[in-house]
């Protein structure tokens, strides 16, 4: 269903999120408590974030090829005595 169509039908609330006219996630009552609402993903939402997560990857990729493996070693080794505040 697209934007449009869910406006038509007035269930607009039950869509939260498209990207144009595909619709991402979608509100589902909980099988475990139907007060509550549920977000999941389309299967054109599924789609999205499986090409993200390749797009993610390869970036990733670029920037370890950048470094030799002491170099990188070195910059975890920094990152993590930041995070940990040492």
């Amino acid at each position: 269903m697209t934007t449009s169509e869910i406006r038509e039908t007035g269930i607009e609330k039950s869509c939260s999120r498209t990207a144009g006219d595909i619709i991402l996630i979608e509100r589902r009552p909980s099988q475990a408590d139907r007060r509550r609402q549920e977000l999941h993903l389309t299967e054109a939402g599924r789609a999205m974030l499986a090409q993200a997560r390749k797009l993610i990857d390869t970036h990733e990729q670029r920037f370890i090829d950048l470094f030799s493996r002491d170099e990188m070693d070195a910059l975890l080794a920094a990152l993590k005595r930041i995070y940990k505040g040492n």
